[in-house]
C-alpha cells in the first residue's frame, strides 16, 4: 500500500497499459531533436548585429523588409534557474512602420534523417511536443510555427502562445498531432520551427490554426499580434526541446563537448585569438598557390556543399621556405573527413616546397560552413 501521494505523473505511469506507454510518458533515452537548445554554443561569437543569417550555432534569423530595424543578439546569463544561458535580442533601432509583407523570425531547421522517429506518413505516425522558456519586455500573443517539406504541398502548423507578464520567464508547451505525409530521410531541412518576432498582416490572418494545413503565407505567423520592433524591446528564449510523444518532459542536458560536436557538423570555426593559430600543413602547388587539407573534428553535413568564410583573406598567412605572405584569395574542395583548401598569395614561392598556413592573431577566423 502506498503511504505517500504519488502525484499526477505517478498515477499516469501506474495507469500505463504497456512499457511503451510508460516510456512515452517519461521520454526515456535520448529525446531532444533540437541542437543547442540552451544556447551554449556560439562559435561565431557575439554580439550579433546582422539581421539575417546564423548567429548562435544552428539558429538562424530570417527577415523580409525591415529597412530601418536593427538589433543586437547576445548570449545572456539571464535565464531560468536550470539554465546558464539564453538568446537575448534587443532592438537598437526602431522600425518606423511595418508593412503587410515584412517579418522577422528565429528559425531552427532539422535534417530529415533526424526526424524518422516521428514515423510521419505511416499508420504508426507519432505526435510530438515543443517546449521552451521565453521572456520579453512586451506582453501579448506571439506566433510559433512548424513547417514540413513534402514532395507535393508543404504543410504548416501555426499556433499562438501568450507572454502574460513582462520581464518574467514563462514556460510554454506546444503539442503537435502526427505529421501528415512522409518526411524524407535526407540531410536536407525537412522540418523547421519558427518563432515570430515581427509580422505584417499578409502573414497573420490565417484562421485554421492549431492543426496541420497546406502551407499558405497567411499562416506563416498565424495568431501573431505583438511586434518586437521598437528601440529597447527585448525578447529572450532558452531551453528549447522537441521530443516524440504527447508530453513535455525535463530538458535533455548534453555535455558541452557533445553539443559542440553536433553543431560542428554544420559549422566549424578556427579562431586566431591572442596568438597565431595553425590551419593546416600543405605544399606550394604552383608559384602563387598553397594547397593543404584541414582536418575537421566531425564530417560536415554535406561535403559537396561547403562555404569557406573568413574575417578577411589577408588574415591567412602562408609560410614556406623562409617566405611569408598574406593570402589574397581562399577556396576549398571538401571531402568526407577533411577539407582541401587553396590559399593564393601574391609573391612567388618555390613549387613543391612544404608550407603551412595559419591565422594572424586578433579577431581573425576561418570557418567551414554546411548549414541547412
Amino acid at each position: 500500500e502506498l503511504t505517500h501521494n504519488i502525484g499526477l505523473k505517478g498515477r499516469e505511469l501506474m495507469s500505463a497499459a504497456t512499457t511503451q506507454d510508460a516510456r512515452n510518458l517519461v521520454s526515456a533515452g535520448r529525446k531532444n531533436l533540437v541542437h543547442n537548445g540552451d544556447f551554449r554554443v556560439d562559435q561565431r561569437g557575439g554580439p550579433h548585429t546582422t539581421i539575417s543569417g546564423y548567429h548562435f550555432d544552428r539558429w538562424k534569423f530570417q527577415k523580409d523588409g525591415l529597412a530601418q530595424y536593427a538589433h543586437s543578439v547576445t548570449q545572456s546569463s539571464d535565464s531560468p534557474d536550470e539554465f546558464n544561458n539564453s538568446l537575448r535580442l534587443e532592438v537598437t533601432t526602431s522600425e518606423t512602420g511595418l508593412s503587410t509583407t515584412e517579418d522577422l523570425c528565429l528559425t531552427h531547421h532539422i535534417e530529415g534523417q533526424d526526424c524518422q522517429a516521428l514515423m510521419a506518413g505511416t499508420s504508426s505516425a507519432k505526435p510530438f511536443t515543443l517546449s521552451f522558456w521565453v521572456k520579453s519586455t512586451k506582453t501579448g500573443n506571439y506566433s510559433t510555427t512548424s513547417t514540413v517539406e513534402q514532395s507535393g504541398t508543404n504543410k504548416i502548423f501555426s499556433t499562438a502562445y501568450r507572454i502574460n507578464q513582462a520581464n518574467t520567464w514563462e514556460y510554454k508547451v506546444v503539442k503537435f498531432p502526427p505529421c501528415p505525409g512522409v518526411i524524407a530521410d535526407t540531410t536536407s531541412p525537412e522540418i523547421s520551427f519558427r518563432w515570430i518576432l515581427n509580422a505584417g498582416t499578409a502573414y497573420t490572418t490565417g484562421t485554421n490554426l492549431d492543426q496541420w494545413a497546406d502551407y499558405a503565407s497567411n499562416l506563416f505567423a498565424g495568431g501573431h499580434e505583438t511586434q518586437i520592433m521598437t528601440d529597447g524591446d527585448v525578447w529572450q528564449i532558452t531551453g528549447v526541446q522537441v521530443e516524440v510523444g504527447e508530453n513535455a518532459t525535463d530538458f535533455e542536458y548534453r555535455s558541452y563537448g557533445e553539443e559542440l560536436a553536433l553543431c560542428q557538423r554544420y559549422c566549424y570555426q578556427i579562431t586566431g585569438g591572442s596568438a597565431t593559430f595553425p590551419i593546416c600543413n600543405g605544399s606550394i602547388w604552383d608559384a602563387t598557390t598553397f594547397i593543404g587539407v584541414a582536418n575537421l573534428p566531425v564530417p560536415l553535413r554535406d561535403p559537396n556543399n561547403v562555404d569557406l568564410e573568413s574575417s578577411a583573406a589577408s588574415h591567412v598567412v602562408i609560410l614556406s621556405g623562409g617566405a611569408t605572405d598574406d593570402a589574397t584569395a581562399l577556396s576549398q574542395v571538401t571531402h568526407h573527413s577533411g577539407s582541401q583548401v587553396e590559399f593564393h598569395a601574391s609573391v612567388t614561392m618555390t613549387v613543391g616546397n612544404g608550407a603551412w598556413a595559419r591565422l594572424k592573431s586578433g579577431t581573425t577566423f576561418i570557418r567551414f560552413v554546411s548549414e541547412l
